[in-house]
């Protein structure tokens, strides 16, 4: 049963899933057909437009058993029935000889998205309100685990935080199907957590659940939570194999001091100052003496390395060496983990294994497909590889995923639609994001400069040159240079008025760091 018309579609304002053998109208009223119809519809469903005679069809679904030709008009009067197909123009008879699906009517069911909204925090201190935002985090973080539940990022749905709007307005602006609110209260050491999962589109409850526990089982609930979801949205049995249902399971043996420690890390870590992963590394190293087998924290120590190379760490070969030490470590303990993922193939391609980058990079995509932050990172990485299409595809979907993004996706975004020529979204990312940096700068540079807004451009060029005087394309790019002619990058750093090439000395000084062949020529001219 591989078929494509086993995955989800809509078949006259109807959704299908015949992994289910379901028939769901707007309203939400879900139709469950026999077996038998469900079979006809999808045989029908794989040759849209096309005769399907009644001798292909009972061969199809009572293949060696005896059976008239009643049985069939049966199956087809209860698929109309369920369509709401009273003229018969969705399914249509052609007389004596077989049934033809209109193919019209059938068109890609957009899967059933849902947002997490911020858990609140019922009378309960600035710990336990971290711990609230954390259970949201890490829902959202299971879901976009499954291939089958887009789910929105959380700067977009923490947009809706504490505020009384109808569930059905929610789920317009964030084209979502399913809404989770719930919210966490504590008392000593009892912990109470509710959840609520609402069909955005009628505002009608799916579900409601309420969890009285000891509070060192927040973990538990939150991995049931999440469990639940996956269950209702997919269909437990059958679509979602044992392994999946693994991954959204996190080892709960962390206490919550630990927890917490990594959730004040990430606050640090994500300012994306020096001393902000100064704070983050400590905070982190707490959480670590307490559960050193958290392989989240190990996985977020290494991060702020990766970070430091970006904004221009004293000593980035250490770095670099610290981050993938890190993400050794944290996917020996979580191999299953599609950040430690990416950012160990970041770590390989920067020590010069493009190819076993890449691997990590495809297996990052296959374990968090609808993590936008992944997305993003991969959005980033790909930019600069031979096929920078692939960046551009991963951008587009991280934004449908997260259009209220956080700050820092613009440098991200900026590089994905640069690399593919998309310079006047390339320059809307660049101004969004600003000369915070040099190379942020030079990008707004080279942007500006392909749209022919010079003075924007040569504003740009100048902060670069005040930041960093020694400052170059290809020294900006020593790392990342994908293996091809710079000639894009070249031309555009001449438009804008940037210096390209580093000089001999500068290259020795940046020993392993890829080279622009052009400017090769330029250094052996200069002797």
């Amino acid at each position: 049963m591989n078929s494509p018309a086993l995955a989800p579609f809509r078949l006259n304002g109807r959704e299908i899933d015949l992994r289910r053998g379901s028939v769901s109208d707007g309203a939400g009223a879900t139709i469950t057909l026999r077996p038998q119809a469900a079979d006809i519809l999808r045989v029908l469903a794989e040759r849209p437009g096309t005769l399907v005679t009644k001798e292909e069809l009972m061969q199809a679904v009572w293949a060696n058993i005896a059976v008239t030709d009643d049985s069939l008009v049966q199956c087809i009067t209860e698929i109309r029935k369920a369509l709401g197909d009273d003229s018969h123009a969705v399914i249509q008879t052609v007389p004596r000889r077989g049934y033809v699906l209109d193919r019209g009517a059938q068109k890609a069911a957009v899967r059933p998205a849902i947002a997490v909204l911020p858990f609140r925090a019922l009378n309960v201190d600035g710990q336990w309100a971290r711990f609230a935002d954390g259970m949201t985090e890490d829902i959202i973080t299971d879901l976009a685990r499954f291939r089958d539940i887009p789910v929105i990022a959380r700067s977009s749905s923490e947009l809706y935080r504490d505020k009384a709007e109808d569930v059905r307005a929610i789920g317009h602006a964030l084209n979502v199907k399913y809404v989770l609110a719930g919210s966490l209260q504590v008392d000593g050491h009892r912990l109470r957590v509710t959840a609520q999962l609402i069909n955005a589109g009628t505002g009608e409850h799916v579900w409601t659940e309420r969890y009285d526990r000891q509070t060192a089982q927040l973990f538990d609930v939150k991995d049931e939570i999440s469990g639940k979801i996956a269950a209702t949205l997919t269909g437990w049995e059958g679509q979602l194999s044992e392994a999946e249902r693994v991954l959204t399971r996190r080892k709960s043996g962390i206490g919550l001091d630990a927890y917490d420690y990594w959730l004040l890390g990430v606050e640090a870590r994500n300012r994306m100052s020096p001393a902000g992963l100064r704070e983050a590394r400590t905070l982190f190293a707490k959480g670590l003496a307490l559960a050193p087998d958290f392989a989240p924290l190990i996985r977020d120590m290494g991060i702020t390395y990766s970070i430091d190379i970006q904004i221009g760490g004293a000593d980035r070969a250490a770095a670099l060496e610290q981050q993938g030490a890190c993400m050794v470590r944290a996917l020996a303990l979580d191999p299953n983990d599609a950040l430690t993922c990416f950012f160990m193939g970041s770590y390989l391609t920067l020590k010069g294994d493009g190819e076993a980058g890449d691997r990590y990079y495809q297996r990052a995509l296959e374990l968090g497909p609808n993590n936008a932050d992944v997305l993003v990172l991969l959005a980033w990485a790909w930019s600069y590889s031979a096929t920078p299409e692939r960046g551009a595809e991963m951008a587009d979907r991280a934004i449908r995923l997260n259009p209220h993004y956080p700050f820092w996706w613009n440098s991200a975004l900026t590089r994905a639609y640069f690399h593919v020529r998309a310079f006047e979204k390339a320059y809307t990312y660049a101004r969004s994001m600003g000369a915070t940096a040099p190379n942020e700068a030079a990008m707004l540079a080279m942007t500006a400069a392909r749209l022919g807004r010079r003075e924007e451009a040569a504003r740009a060029a100048e902060s670069v040159g005040r930041m960093d005087p020694d400052w170059t394309v290809e020294g900006m790019y020593s790392f990342y240079l994908p293996p091809r002619p710079a000639q894009l990058l070249v031309e555009s750093a001449v438009l804008a008025g940037l210096p390209v090439c580093m000089t001999a000395a500068q290259l020795e000084g940046n020993k392993g760091a890829a080279r622009f062949q052009e400017c090769d020529a330029v250094r052996a001219r200069q002797g």
